[in-house]
């Protein structure tokens, strides 16, 4: 009887750690901004790309999902939803923010993240989610 509930006190808790595993949301494109004990890069080529985007493909705004803090230096996330983007649009989108981020290198470094999850609660205490329109 002892075996039996060990067996399913492990089998419950890794079904519940694979149910966890599997939620979140999917963002087509995230931007992860890092620092490297000076800070972290600015944004500036970042703004820069999706203003000149937005005025290319007629567009107003472009929702963006910023999380952070992350770390004691202003590290965070931007996460692009992309939503009523045509799938050229995402495609181009995504490329033009790869080479903005190979422009933020003055200080720290910038990863870019393709299809990346983010779950709700995986983030300390002080991390925000809040959206934002650029």
């Amino acid at each position: 009887m002892k075996k039996l509930s060990i067996l399913l006190a492990i089998l419950f808790t890794a079904s519940a750690s694979f149910a966890q595993d599997n939620e979140g949301t999917d963002y087509p494109v995230t931007i992860s901004f890092h620092s490297i004990g000076t800070g972290i890069p600015s944004d500036q080529p970042l703004r820069a790309f999706v203003k000149k985007f937005k005025k290319e493909n007629n567009m107003t705004e472009i929702e963006v999902i910023h999380i952070g803090p992350l770390g004691r230096e202003g590290e965070y996330k931007l996460a692009f939803p992309l939503n009523n983007f045509t799938p050229i649009q995402k495609r181009h989108f995504t490329s033009g923010v790869g080479r903005a981020a190979g422009k933020m290198t003055e200080r720290g470094s910038v990863e870019v993240l393709v299809n990346d999850k983010i779950v709700d609660g995986a983030y300390n205490g002080r991390t925000t989610i809040t959206t934002e329109k650029w």
